[in-house]
Parts: C-alpha cells; sequence; structure tokens
C-alpha cells in the first residue's frame, strides 16, 4: 500500500485580486477615457459659449442699428461729424426737438448714445472698431456736417473665450438723413 500524501497548491485561477501589469494596464486605458471625455466636454462647453456670444453680439448689433438708423432719418440739423462721433437734432413724436449723440470711446470699447448731453447709455459693448463715414447728398464722400446726408457705419464687436476671441464685423448700408436741409 502506497500512503503518499499528495499536497496540492490552490491553481492561479482560485486566487484573488490583481497582478501589477493588470492595474496598470487597466489604469492607463481608464486615464485615455477620462482625458478623451474631458476634452470633448471642453470643446462642448466653448463651443456652446462661441454660439452664445454670437447670438449676443448680433442681437446687440441689430438693436443698436435699429436705434441709430431711427434717430438719423429724424435727424434734421447735424451740428458735429467725426469718425468717432455725430451730434443731430431730432424732432420727437410729440413734436420736441431734442439733441442726439453718440459718441466711440476706443480705450473702453463702447459706443454711447445720449440725449441733450445728459444720461449717457450704453449704445455698444466690446466694440473694438467703430468708425462713421460721411457722404453728400451726391454720395461723395465729405467731413463737413452741414453737406452731411447720408452715414455709413463699420463697427467689429470682439469678446474673448479662453484663448480664443469671437469677432462680429458689419457694415451699414448709407442711412439717409431724411429730415435734414443740404445744399448740394
Amino acid at each position: 500500500m502506497d500512503y503518499s500524501t499528495t499536497t496540492t497548491e490552490p491553481s492561479r485561477a482560485n486566487q484573488r485580486g490583481f497582478s501589477l501589469m493588470e492595474m496598470l494596464v487597466s489604469t492607463s486605458v481608464l486615464a485615455i477615457f477620462v482625458s478623451i471625455a474631458m476634452s470633448s466636454i471642453v470643446s462642448l462647453s466653448k463651443s456652446s459659449t462661441s454660439l452664445i456670444n454670437y447670438q449676443d453680439m448680433n442681437k446687440q448689433g441689430r438693436s443698436m442699428m435699429e436705434v441709430f438708423s431711427r434717430d438719423l432719418r429724424a435727424a434734421t440739423n447735424v451740428y458735429e461729424t467725426t469718425s468717432t462721433r455725430i451730434s443731430f437734432d431730432t424732432v420727437t413724436s410729440d413734436g420736441t426737438s431734442q439733441k442726439v449723440t453718440y459718441e466711440y470711446f476706443p480705450n473702453a470699447d463702447i459706443l454711447y448714445r445720449s440725449i441733450n448731453d445728459g444720461l449717457r447709455e450704453i449704445a455698444l459693448e466690446d466694440a473694438s472698431s467703430f468708425n462713421l463715414s460721411f457722404y453728400t447728398l451726391r454720395g461723395d464722400p465729405t467731413t463737413t456736417a452741414l453737406e452731411t446726408k447720408r452715414v455709413e457705419v463699420a463697427a467689429t464687436i470682439e469678446r474673448k473665450l479662453l484663448s480664443t476671441k469671437n469677432t462680429n464685423y458689419f457694415v451699414s448700408a448709407q442711412f439717409v438723413l431724411r429730415n435734414h436741409r443740404v445744399s448740394n
């Protein structure tokens, strides 16, 4: 009779836990997936913010142009015309006269509108450039307030987004000063 004893070692399949190599590989794969997910989230967030900026800049530009064109169409007397400032009289719906001034401040990137040299309201923010061009009745460029019959606006609105800028350019048609009498 053979009474030999055999000892069996537990097989590798019965052991619990992970080897160091398995942990390193799974951690690396997880890190890659997390970095891809984070870059996607950052990209989506940046795109969303950029879209909101463009919508807001378009809304602000349209609103400014609407008020500006309404004021110019009602202008009766033009006092001052520079590339960044225009002052003129308008007649309100109740028949009273008021002085309207638009002035661009490049250091602040803001276009202001004021009535009767009183309180200024912001007509356009984040305007990195703003330029007024003036034309006579015949369409010739002019710098004289008395000859001005048409006005054109060119502006750039910029908003910073992380390391980039969202930029919106707009140029108006020439607004005709209907009530402003000129000699030529």
